[in-house]
């Protein structure tokens, strides 16, 4: 779907992928006859954590093993996961370290104010990689939508983690579909621009595309999803939404009704700033 008068294209689709297929990811492959080519993309892929000490669990594990299986294969060897701890005043720092000692591919990053714009930023900060991503510590989108997303960034600048397509999964509680719902509304509507999820936490970007973006990407809290949507539709990115499966964690240190009214009032700065 292509929406008219705007300097952006958001196409919204779904993408079937065969892994086991030789050549499958269209973003490295020449043509039919040719394997997987050997420069693979490096990725950085940024977790950012903030007082998450009992959630450092089985599911970063599960995560940590999985991006371990892509290396070589989807991404190149030399990508790296950069889990970037802001604020935290328990003792997730430490236990992030051990991490790093069992993943070689792991790199810990400490800052000592919190904010999730900000760790995302710092995990990129210099960053020479071709591609950037970043998850929240919840992966309530699947780590198997990493190759999905990597075989599209090819032909499109910034990729967005949908929780509101046709083809999207959702499972989460009628009070948080509510707010996100109000979020959309408002942001479509001051922001004018249309698209259907802000604030999932599962994006790619290419790193070209976010270096021309970083100057104006200022917030440094959870208002960081909306301004780089904001600023990449101002200037003129490939921009596509995929739908996700998506889940709902049931540990979360989010104040919601908080959050919700400071992303009103950041809203409305960027719209008079604009």
């Amino acid at each position: 779907m292509i929406f008219s008068g705007l300097n952006v294209l958001i196409l919204f689709s779904t993408f079937p992928l065969d892994l086991t297929k030789e050549c499958q990811n269209v973003y490295f492959c020449d043509s039919k006859n040719m394997s997987v080519d050997s420069k693979l993309p490096i990725l950085h892929f940024a977790i950012p954590i903030h007082n998450e000490e009992s959630q450092l669990n089985e599911k970063l594990d599960e995560f940590l093993k999985y991006y371990q299986t892509l290396l070589g294969k989807i991404i190149n060897q030399d990508s790296k996961v950069i889990m970037a701890e802001n604020g935290s005043t328990d003792n997730t720092f430490n236990l992030l370290l051990e991490y790093s000692k069992d993943f070689d591919f792991v790199k810990i990053l400490h800052d000592d104010y919190a904010g999730k714009g900000k760790a995302i930023k710092l995990a990129w900060q210099n960053s020479t990689a071709d591609l950037l991503g970043f998850s929240d510590l919840d992966f309530a989108v699947p780590s198997k939508f990493i190759p999905i997303f990597i075989a599209q960034m090819k032909e499109n600048d910034l990729l967005i983690a949908s929780r509101n397509l046709p083809d999207s999964n959702v499972s989460r509680s009628i009070y948080r579909g509510f707010l996100s719902k109000i979020n959309v509304f408002l942001t479509q509507n001051i922001l004018n621009i249309p698209f259907s999820d802000f604030n999932c936490g599962f994006k790619f970007i290419k790193n070209a595309a976010w270096k021309s973006l970083e100057l104006d990407v200022v917030d440094t809290g959870f208002f960081f999803d909306t301004e780089i949507l904001f600023y990449a539709k101002k200037a003129n990115l490939i921009i596509r939404e995929i739908p996700v499966e998506w889940r709902e964690g049931e540990y979360s240190t989010v104040n919601t009704f908080k959050t919700s009214y400071q992303f009103i009032i950041n809203l409305i700065k960027l719209k008079r700033s604009a």
